[in-house]
């Protein structure tokens, strides 16, 4: 018998609602050369019922059943176990694919087997809205240090987004750790990290539905089982470097992952928890500074949360109270907007959020025009209404980012009241 192409990996816990109209569409697909392991991780409802009834009326479908709950992780690491096919997939059981984007992924990965990792792009569907989630632009293979190079956010993403060489984890020992939450990224970044070969297409193959059910992951883990989930990836990545010898490239995506996770931490922890921000607070100066791997080993997350927001709280006390200026953020987005309303709610003013691509149909920028008085501006209205004096804009994004920011802004004479928080 012929192995297939694709082994499709679905852990499943109490998704009988769903699961059914999951699994008929991926039935109802062109492409057929794959498997579909569905791997039940003890549901209490109907759903192992229903793998079972699909397993039993399809062949390239099977059903496999954890007699203990371990999470998605450790049923990943099962289905990877009995896995078959050359390339391997991880879908969650509650979202769905275009259907139509396989037949091109198929076709990429019968050309190049030797391929270590294919990645795309995908939706994210919520109650608020949809926002498309385009991190590679290009029909392309690249080496993996020139990718991460340019696109090091693609460690901080869920193993969805991509589709995984069979021999190349099996090589690199890449499974999944026993850990509650971030479990994917984990892996997805070690992945990255080991990979030496990197395909990219710039389709929007998934639809990731943040729904917040009521067995949704993402509700009901806990700030500091987040927290916890954040540290132990950033160790993870570091035991790698240290065992390793990666390129510049990598450590710089490195570097740009505990960036990206210290504004996430500071996004969902209040800031009592963020107990030694004071401390850092006085110590921090008035320039530019990056959040790296090397904060990282001397304080943890946690510190590197701390001295990111002692900056900015000093910042924008210094240059509202003191030197009378209005304060932006830039660039607009669910992190600019979450730090705006902490600091506002301190008694601080921000006047707005700076964007050069003002989409009112994205979510994020609905919301932002929601809170309080905080508004959404384009980089123009600031050339327009108000004198270089008067203003301060403190941007908050990777070093590309930052550098894509002060290309538009030195066009408008703005660049010099600007102040990085970035990573490398």
């Amino acid at each position: 018998m012929e192995l297939p192409l694709v082994s499709i990996i679905m852990p499943v816990y109490n998704r009988e609602r769903i699961l059914i109209e999951t699994i008929n569409e991926l039935l109802n697909m062109k492409f057929a050369d794959y498997e579909l392991l569905l791997v039940n991780d003890a549901s209490t409802d109907r759903s192992a019922e229903i793998c079972d009834s699909f397993a039993s009326e399809y062949p390239h479908i099977k059903a496999i059943h954890q007699l203990k709950n371990g999470g998605p992780g450790l049923a990943r690491n099962k289905g990877m176990e009995l896995a078959t096919g050359q390339f391997i997939f991880f879908m969650d059981s509650d979202d769905k694919i275009d259907n139509t984007v396989f037949d091109k992924i198929a076709e990429r990965l019968r050309a190049n087997p030797q391929i270590d990792i294919l990645t795309l792009n995908h939706k994210e569907i919520t109650p608020q809205g949809t926002h498309e989630v385009r991190i590679v632009e290009h029909d392309k293979e690249y080496d993996a240090d020139d990718l991460l190079s340019d696109k090091a956010a693609l460690l901080h993403l869920a193993v969805w987004r991509s589709l995984f060489n069979h021999s190349f984890l099996k090589n690199n020992n890449l499974t999944f750790f026993d850990i509650k939450t971030h479990e994917d990224i984990c892996f997805n970044s070690l992945a990255f990290l080991s990979a030496k070969t990197i395909h990219t297409m710039p389709d929007i193959f998934y639809f990731y539905y943040r729904h917040f059910s009521e067995n949704s992951l993402v509700d009901t883990f806990t700030v500091q089982e987040n927290y916890k989930g954040i540290e132990f990836c950033s160790k993870q990545m570091d035991l790698f470097i240290q065992k390793n010898a990666i390129s510049e490239a990598k450590q710089r995506a490195v570097d740009h992952f505990i960036y990206a996770s210290t504004l996430s931490l500071i996004d969902k922890m209040s800031l009592d928890e963020i107990a030694d921000y004071k401390f850092f607070s006085s110590d921090v100066e008035f320039e530019s500074f990056t959040v790296n791997l090397s904060l990282y080993r001397q304080y943890g997350m946690l510190g590197c949360a701390a001295y990111v927001w002692g900056f900015i709280r000093k910042q924008v006390q210094f240059q509202s109270e003191q030197l009378g200026k209005d304060i932006y953020f830039c660039p607009a987005g669910k992190l600019s907007v979450s730090f705006a309303q902490r600091i506002t709610n301190e008694g601080s003013q921000i006047v707005g959020i700076l964007d050069n691509n003002c989409r009112l149909d994205n979510f994020h920028i609905v919301e932002a025009q929601k809170a309080n008085s905080i508004h959404v501006y384009p980089f123009s209205q600031l050339e327009k209404y108000k004198k270089p004096e008067d203003y301060f804009i403190i941007v908050l994004g990777s070093m590309n980012t930052a550098r894509a920011i002060s290309r538009q802004l030195d066009q408008l004479g703005l660049v010099k009241n600007i102040n990085y928080v970035s990573g490398v």
